[in-house]
């Protein structure tokens, strides 16, 4: 056994337990207005709160303690434009203390785009958040897998993808990410071309992992 090669290898694995953490995910509400299988089950999400202002006071402070020179902030859900007053207080109080540290601090946002209106956009491309969205294909398919009380979820997607690009092209460009299930196998050529067809540079693929019976393939 070569022990400097593996001593060397465990130090590198193990590095991060030596420093603060530089990437925060921050779940701001467990709801979601999507019916989708990827997501808590409804009996988890309806009792689960939604984080409070006090709450999401501390988890600032909380991000602030760790002592990396650079920080990065996802906001999730659920979806979290269901509890947007969270989403603004938390980034308002990151940008104040990235300020008052002289930090670095990239924030970003998974959001299903249904809530988004001009408002929420112009405040979240003022301060420089970055949108991730789901995307699992052509409007048929990803419809399928996130049905909608409002209509087609694909829809809103596309909407607010081109108003992000018309109205707010200096903001950081979305990202996208696509769950591949047996509706998907086989339709690969289909999700790439709607990638391309909404302007979308990368295409991100999440890891296989279980779900609960009935709730997906």
């Amino acid at each position: 056994l070569d022990f400097t090669a593996l001593g060397k290898a465990y130090l590198r694995r193990n590095a991060p337990l030596a420093r603060g953490a530089a990437v925060h995910l921050v779940a701001v509400t467990r709801r979601s207005n999507q019916d989708t299988p990827y997501g808590p089950a409804e009996t988890d999400r309806a009792h689960a709160p939604d984080m409070t202002a006090a709450v999401a006071r501390r988890v600032a402070r909380f991000i602030f303690e760790s002592p990396e020179p650079e920080l990065t902030v996802e906001l999730r859900g659920g979806e979290p434009l269901l509890n947007w007053e969270a989403v603004e207080f938390l980034i308002g109080h990151l940008h104040e203390f990235a300020a008052s540290a002289g930090r670095k601090l990239r924030l970003g946002l998974t959001t299903n785009m249904s809530l988004m209106d001009d408002a929420k956009l112009a405040f979240l491309a003022g301060r420089g958040v970055e949108l991730c969205v789901p995307l699992d294909g052509p409007a048929a398919l990803h419809d399928r897998r996130r049905s909608w009380s409002g209509g087609s979820s694909h829809a809103a997607v596309e909407r607010w993808l081109s108003a992000i690009a018309e109205r707010h092209p200096e903001a950081p460009r979305p990202r996208a990410w696509l769950n591949v299930t047996r509706d998907s196998l086989g339709r690969a050529a289909e999700v790439v071309a709607e990638y391309g067809r909404l302007g979308l540079g990368e295409l991100h693929l999440r890891p296989l992992w279980p779900v609960a019976p009935g709730r997906g393939e």
